[in-house]
């Protein structure tokens, strides 16, 4: 027959001779034929035969076309014959035929499936487990019925299994459906019949299935095809029995049941718990199950343990947890033997909240906690451990088996001899919760609180400046929470006169009201039901703030200006929220830093140069600000540069404010001047004759008073601390900036790699307030005196004590400025 595709275009027809001859041509157009080819495309044909019962086993058959002749074809278009030469054949000729070699009947391999299930192990009581996957490959000659098939369990040491070991074998077709008839109780063997047709060249799986008994005994066991002996196979066509080849051995399978781990978990470990704590965890119980089946808790005894002393009245309450999950009642503790602290507390399946138990799934693990309430009545210093002393402590049942679960204890902590119990009550073998009367609190000075530093705060005339923060305390309470009740806030320095108010916070939350300072001190009562608490194990902080008063005018009272106070924490009285204790220590004295007080304040910083080349002639060798606090104006009257480097000169390194030690360069105070430590002398730089200050913005010269300490320079150990004092003080207003600028004429040209470095330095080590004279005279050369302008209760003048130096002045010191060549 001759098939396009599925569809079958011609025959069947027979041999003659050694021809088939398909359809029928005549010269011209044939009205039918077998099939059309579209132009510009292809076809294939397949040729069908029937090898008939008398055909003789071991001959060849091929089926080929000879030469194009063997082809007739009319054109679609043309309606006529087409010629021989327009027909071509490919591989044409008995050569190039397959030849098909004729069987006397078909063929079958048995083989283990790629898809066989590995080596596992299968509780009791589970149903319907895979234990063997085989195929049964058919031959291209024939399809193949398959009527019987028996199968061989054997055990561990190869030998046949024992009755009992599966039950309900079956053997399944891809599809689902059985082969045969379940087999209830096979042993050695299980032999199932029925039809299956296994098709020519194709391949059927076959999958045992079976029950694993409740009663099955542990152990190992695999089942196995062996071969052609046992299964009968017949050909569909040759109805010939089929010589089937090859076996197939399945997996070993290990019956087994459930397993249990039971061990203490590392936290909460050892602790110490107040009088009156609640859902307390006292120890975590790590149950892990086994990778054979989901088990069940259904039963569970706790001992007490102790290093020192444990009674009932200590600890009740006591329940199971998953997480924040409770899982049984809440019980107390039943008494043991008189003498002794193995106390014991046990839940039986009614006393879960699910009247079943703990199920764990196989492979799977879970913390459960076991948390409980400190009585009222427990003991200072009593010590409780809760744990499993041996495995009749606990019963566990196999979900899938239905079978009791054979426990496992890894004891510990440490050399303990059960699970967080110990016989011996040895400290090191426990975690142990210790009673403790009340919590404790931690008191300590905060990190980041207020530096000393310079606080502007305007002239006297009611409160000026608002929650200036003073001090910062953390408090951390430990074992319970903790309520605050008061607090004794004290003043260290300045006058009661400097605050207008202090007040309490908690981040942005006042604690209480703003209080006033009284003899330098003021008690903080805070309300029941406005505590402030302190939550366990939590760290907060207390931030003292303060409403400051401006400076005393002649009019006024108030702060006086330079007056330096600092708060401190005096006392603080506090109560365990748990145990009502009043007695937990705190600490005492606890202190802020120095705020010192000013009518205004300057900030200073460096200012960009015009240009940062260094070489002779008039240079800008320092550019500077000065901003005034909005509080107020500020005055300044001198300022003292620090010049230090290294000049070339005559073919040697200078360095700038002479080498260390020399003591003739040391002794020239009208410039800087430089010296080397190679070379005797020493040359001068820059000449104060040459040196002016100016106002960047007006361009106007900053005159220099015209005594003798109008321009110095102190030349020494590698710095020239160059001092200018102006004829006048000079005025910054209220909020407003002024740029300055040092000029010198530099005499030394210098060499590459040469640098010349300019700042105003920290000097000052404690805040002053006092005349102009008595701050300038001061041997340490400030490097900026200024004034508040707040004429100290009187009228503002370079002899009213508002005058101070660079300590704590913002932006002191400067950056350094560089020229460099």
């Amino acid at each position: 027959t001759l098939w396009d595709g599925t569809t079958q275009i011609a025959g069947p027809a027979s041999v003659i001779g050694s021809y088939v001859t398909f359809g029928a041509n005549t010269i011209g157009w044939d009205a039918s034929g077998l099939f059309d080819v579209a132009k510009s495309s292809n076809k294939t044909i397949l040729v069908k035969a029937d090898i008939p019962s008398g055909a003789t086993t071991g001959n060849t058959v091929g089926l080929y076309i000879g030469n194009a002749s063997d082809v007739k074809a009319d054109g679609l278009d043309s309606m006529y014959d087409l010629a021989s030469s327009a027909i071509t054949v490919t591989s044409a000729g008995s050569s190039n035929t397959n030849a098909h070699t004729v069987g006397a009947s078909g063929s079958l391999t048995i083989a283990l499936s790629a898809s066989t299930p590995a080596a596992q192990t299968y509780v009791k009581g589970s149903t319907a487990k895979e234990l063997l996957k085989f195929d049964l490959i058919a031959g291209s000659g024939e399809d193949v019925l398959v009527t019987s098939i028996t199968l061989h369990c054997y055990n561990e040491s190869n030998t046949a299994c024992a009755s009992g070991t599966t039950t309900n074998a079956k053997l399944l077709k891809p599809d689902g459906t059985q082969f045969g008839s379940t087999v209830a109780s096979p042993s050695a063997t299980a032999a199932f019949s029925g039809n299956l047709t296994v098709p020519a060249s194709e391949t059927v799986t076959l999958t045992l299935v079976a029950d694993i008994p409740s009663t099955a005994g542990s152990g190992d066991h695999y089942w196995k095809h062996n071969g052609a002996a046992y299964q009968v196979s017949t050909g569909v066509y040759s109805s010939a029995d089929i010589p089937e080849s090859g076996s197939a051995t399945g997996n070993t399978m290990t019956v087994g049941a459930g397993t249990l781990t039971v061990a203490a978990a590392a936290t909460p470990g050892d602790q110490t718990l107040i009088t009156g704590a609640s859902e307390s965890p006292f120890v975590g119980l790590v149950m892990t199950a086994g990778t054979a089946e989901d088990v069940r808790v259904t039963y569970l005894k706790l001992w007490v343990s102790s290093s020192g002393e444990a009674s009932t009245t200590d600890v009740g309450n006591i329940a199971l947890y998953d997480g924040d999950t409770r899982l049984t009642t809440k019980k107390n503790l039943t008494a043991g033997t008189a003498g002794t602290v193995h106390h014991y507390v046990s839940w039986s399946a009614s006393d879960f909240l699910n009247s079943s138990g703990i199920d764990i799934a196989k492979g799977q693990q879970k913390t459960i906690t076991v948390k409980a309430d400190l009585l009222g009545t427990a003991t200072a210093d009593h010590k409780i451990a809760l744990g499993v002393s041996t495995t009749d402590d606990i019963a566990t049942v196999g979900i899938s088996s239905n079978s009791d679960i054979t426990e496992t204890l890894t004891t510990g902590p440490s050399s303990a001899s059960g699970v967080n119990y110990d016989h011996a009550n040895t400290a090191d073998n426990l975690y142990e919760v210790t009673v403790a009367g009340a919590g404790t609190l931690t008191m300590a000075n905060n990190a980041d609180r207020p530096v000393t530093a310079i606080v502007a705060v305007g002239l006297a005339d009611g409160v000026q400046v608002e929650d200036v923060v003073f001090h910062k305390v953390d408090f951390t309470a430990a074992r319970e929470d903790i309520y605050v009740k008061t607090f004794q806030v004290g003043r260290i320095g300045g006058s009661d006169a400097d605050f207008a108010s202090v007040s309490l916070w908690d981040g942005a939350t006042q604690l209480g009201s703003d209080q006033t300072l009284v003899n330098g001190s003021t008690t903080f009562s805070l309300s029941p039901g406005s505590y402030w608490l302190l939550p366990k194990g939590v760290t907060k902080t207390l931030t003292i703030k303060a409403d400051l008063n401006g400076i005393r005018t002649v009019d006024t009272s108030g702060a006086s200006t330079g007056d330096a106070p600092k708060l401190r924490l005096d006392n603080v009285t506090v109560q365990g929220v748990s145990s009502g204790s009043t007695s937990i220590s705190t600490e005492t004295g606890l202190e802020g830093n120095v705020q010192y007080l000013r009518q205004s304040k300057p900030t200073l910083a460096s200012a960009s140069l015009p240009s940062t080349v260094y070489g002779s002639g008039e240079k800008t060798l320092y550019r500077w600000t000065v901003t005034a606090d909005s509080k107020g104006n500020i005055g300044w009257k001198k300022v003292v540069f620090d010049m230090s480097g290294s000049v070339t000169y005559g073919g040697s390194s200078h360095t700038v404010g002479c080498y260390t030690g020399d003591t003739s360069c040391e002794a020239k105070i009208q410039g800087v001047y430089m010296s080397t430590s190679t070379d005797t002398g020493f040359v001068q730089l820059i000449a104060t004759s040459s040196m002016k200050i100016y106002d960047v913005a007006t361009g106007e010269q900053v005159t220099a008073t015209t005594t003798a300490t109008g321009w110095t320079v102190a030349n020494a150990d590698g710095i020239a601390k160059i001092s200018f004092v102006a004829a006048s003080e000079q005025i910054v207003a209220a909020g407003a900036t002024k740029t300055y600028e040092l000029r010198g004429t530099i005499l030394q040209p210098g060499a590459t790699g040469d640098n010349l470095m300019t700042k105003l330095a920290d000097r000052g080590t404690t805040a002053t307030s006092t005349t102009y004279a008595a701050v300038a005279g001061h041997s340490s050369l400030f490097s900026f005196i200024w004034s508040d302008r707040s004429g100290a209760g009187g009228t503002h003048s370079s002899g009213s004590a508002d005058w101070t130096h660079d300590y704590k002045v913002d932006g002191i010191p400067t950056a350094t400025l560089t020229l460099s060549r």
